[in-house]
């Protein structure tokens, strides 16, 4: 059976709550019913379609822009993946451009929502695809202490993309042999990390980060930022990472 619904078009309320003054009434009140049917082989009505048409064109467009060419297939793996190291560095890439320095940036495994990307012409709709969350992008400035905890969470999940500054070993779920910067791990340091909100606010078990001052760096979505600094990329080459033993699992 097909289902209807009113569409109410109220063309004037204005209403004037204190005072003597006039008082506004509703002028006219519109009521129009369509269909939605659920087979598949009925069309949708041409009015509903005439309104939507423009915008599907628009949404089409948009989303099949290509903004970099792939040079070789990238894939989402643990402790470290090809996917997951781009994805990283290019957060890095982001902050530098915008002159604003981190010692290195992570993200959260399950937050890239895909398993690969093939080479070939990268879209929008890709990125998209690979970051569908509203995150945005978050700056900390941590203690050596909570760094730790932070890799220690790292370690103990498998591994997490993390950008090209980090070398670390994982023995027993936790964090071990730790580079930062090319330097041995300092507890007495303070490190400026990027990351997902989502991980700030205690997602992926990080609850220690939970009460510890961030930045929301320029309300920028991580989405828009892959998008952003990809397009750079391609003005200039192609899209390109490897396995570089960042995250080094069970070693011997």
């Amino acid at each position: 059976m097909p289902t209807r619904f009113p569409m109410l078009i109220f063309l004037m309320i204005l209403l004037l709550p204190l005072g003597c003054g006039d008082h506004y009434m509703v002028a006219t009140q519109e009521s129009r019913t369509y269909q939605i049917r659920n087979s598949k082989d009925e069309q949708v009505s041409d009015g509903v379609e005439r309104i939507i048409a423009p915008y599907r064109s628009q949404l089409t467009e948009q989303m099949s822009e290509v903004i970099a060419e792939v040079e070789t297939p990238l894939w989402k793996a643990r402790p470290e993946s090809p996917l997951g190291n781009f994805l990283a560095d290019v957060v890095v890439s982001y902050c530098t451009r915008k002159g604003e320095q981190v010692d290195f940036a992570t993200l959260n495994h399950g937050g890239v929502r895909i398993s690969s990307v093939g080479k070939g012409p990268l879209t929008v709709e890709k990125v998209y695809e690979l970051m569908p969350f509203d995150n945005t992008l978050v700056l900390m400035d941590l203690d050596g202490a909570v760094v730790l905890n932070l890799l220690d969470r790292i370690a103990d999940d498998g591994g997490w993309p993390i950008s090209a500054a980090v070398s670390m070993k994982i023995r027993d779920g936790k964090a071990s042999e730790i580079e930062i910067g090319g330097s041995s791990f300092d507890r007495e340091k303070r490190y400026r990390v990027a990351l997902p909100n989502y991980i700030a606010e205690g997602g992926g078990d990080c609850d220690f980060l939970i009460d510890l001052p961030r930045e929301n760096f320029q309300a920028s979505l991580l989405r828009d930022i892959f998008i952003e600094e990809i397009r750079e990329i391609g003005k200039t080459g192609a899209v390109s990472a490897k396995v570089e033993t960042r995250i080094t699992l069970n070693p011997e």
